[in-house]
C-alpha cells in the first residue's frame, strides 16, 4: 500500500480536500449562508418584478425589450440557483456540526 507521508494512500488527497473545505466553511456560521440564501431569493423576486414591470412602462418597443426581458429572467434564475446552493451549503454545515 503506497504511502504519501501522511499515513494514507493516494485516495486520501480527495478526502483531505473535502475536509479542508468543511474546515474553511465551518469558520462561517451557517446562519450567514441562510441569510445569503434569503437575500438571493429576494433579489430573484426583484428581477422578476423588473422583467414584467419595466417593459410596460418604457416607451421603447423593439427587440431591445426582448433582450432586456431575457436578461432579467436569466438574472432571476441565476439568483434562484445561488439561493438553492447557499441553502444546501448551510444545511450541510448544520448537519456537519
Amino acid at each position: 500500500m503506497p504511502c504519501n507521508g501522511r499515513g494514507d494512500d493516494e485516495g486520501g488527497k480527495r478526502e483531505d480536500g473535502i475536509v479542508m473545505r468543511f474546515k474553511i466553511l465551518h469558520r462561517f456560521d451557517a446562519d450567514w449562508f441562510f441569510i445569503g440564501s434569503d437575500l438571493s431569493v429576494n433579489l430573484s423576486a426583484g428581477w422578476l418584478g423588473v422583467a414584467f414591470i419595466v417593459p410596460n412602462f418604457s416607451g421603447i418597443r423593439s427587440s431591445f425589450n426582448f433582450l432586456v426581458l431575457t436578461g432579467d429572467i436569466l438574472l432571476a434564475i441565476f439568483f434562484l440557483v445561488v439561493a438553492f446552493k447557499l441553502k444546501k451549503l448551510a444545511k450541510g454545515i448544520k448537519n456537519y456540526d
